[in-house]
């Protein structure tokens, strides 16, 4: 199986008051709301974590994703903490649902 059906298969989830979860291609009026709340019409689920799907210490990625989250705040861009993981349990990645980026 190749990654880009491991990650149609995977499961992301947002942190809201109420954690939000969704998979790819899958309508989820959860984060329409969320988008409409924000006034946006587009969103990205980011993350810095393991690059070209090769495996990095954790170390590693939580510079990256530090990186990325510094560059989100100094774009200004509104975001919110989340992760995506496999659904059984082989990998978890920190991520950020963007708000109002294509």
């Amino acid at each position: 199986m190749g990654f880009e059906e491991l990650y149609k298969k995977a499961q992301y989830t947002v942190f809201t008051p109420s954690p939000i979860a969704f998979r790819v291609n899958q309508i989820c009026p959860e984060i329409d709301q969320v988008m409409m709340k924000a006034k946006v019409t587009e969103a990205a689920f980011l993350t810095a974590w393991n690059p070209r799907s090769e495996l990095m210490e954790n170390q590693v990625n939580n510079l990256a994703q530090n990186r990325l989250q510094n560059e989100l705040i100094e774009g200004s861009l509104p975001y919110l903490f989340g992760y995506g993981e496999d659904p059984q349990g082989t990998w978890k990645e920190e991520s950020f649902l963007v708000l109002g980026i294509e």
